[in-house]
């Protein structure tokens, strides 16, 4: 249990901490019009990206580890493996992958995350969004 709370910390903790410093700069990005708008999103986009790849290597790592694995399926890819830690950080919660033992925690801590970050990006867009209709009426 000790692996999975050090691992869920350092990616929480390391998640956010890059997640403020995209929001800061793509926040910048806004301010130049629709393709800052598009930008800014894209940077966001990678971002997530990202953020689920982190958690999808944790994963690898504590299956090699041997803190857990997954139940419901034949060995797992790493594409399977990314594909159930983006089902996981943006909440979705299906598919037939299912993690197993101390990675239980993992996989509980990156939904809290991705919901937190994906929150956070929504708050800026829509922010950035209301100000500039409030500028036009």
């Amino acid at each position: 249990m000790v692996i999975a709370v050090a691992l869920s910390t350092v990616l929480f903790l390391g998640t956010l901490a890059g997640h403020h410093a995209t929001m800061v700069r793509a926040g910048s990005l806004l301010q130049r019009g629709p393709l800052g708008f598009m930008a800014a999103c894209g940077c966001i986009g990678l971002l997530h990206i990202a953020e689920v790849g982190a958690y999808a290597g944790a994963f690898g790592l504590g299956q090699r580890l041997g803190i857990g694995g997954f139940a419901g399926s034949d060995p797992l890819s790493a594409m399977d493996i990314f594909d159930f830690s983006v089902v996981n950080f943006t909440t979705l919660g299906l598919g037939s992958t299912v993690p197993t033992g101390h990675l239980r925690f993992l996989a509980g801590m990156e939904a809290f995350n991705g919901f937190l970050c994906i929150s956070m990006s929504a708050s800026l867009l829509f922010q950035h969004t209301a100000a500039r209709l409030n500028r036009g009426s």
